[in-house]
């Protein structure tokens, strides 16, 4: 198999969304999304870590800068403690 074999064409590169079939008009009228999208197993991970209720237990969020880590970590923590 060749470089040429696996080359997409122009056509494969671009995905089109009916926007007719959505029920919606525009995102304002979206609820927020709690979590992380995608993410179920970090949004466990947080739940386990967060859960441990004994001392030298912390809490270690790895990716690339940029993704949000910080901001769902934050968010994650603030929704526990107001609860």
């Amino acid at each position: 198999m060749t470089k040429r074999d696996l080359a997409l064409s122009p056509a494969l590169l671009c995905r089109h969304c009916d926007t007719e079939s959505l029920d919606f008009h525009t995102t304002a009228e979206l609820a927020d999304v709690i979590g992380i999208v995608g993410q179920p197993r970090a949004m466990s991970a947080l739940e386990f870590g967060v859960g441990m209720r004994a001392p030298g237990y912390n809490l270690f969020v790895l990716g690339p800068p940029g993704t949000g880590k910080h901001s769902v970590l934050r968010h994650f923590l603030e929704a526990r403690a107001a609860g």
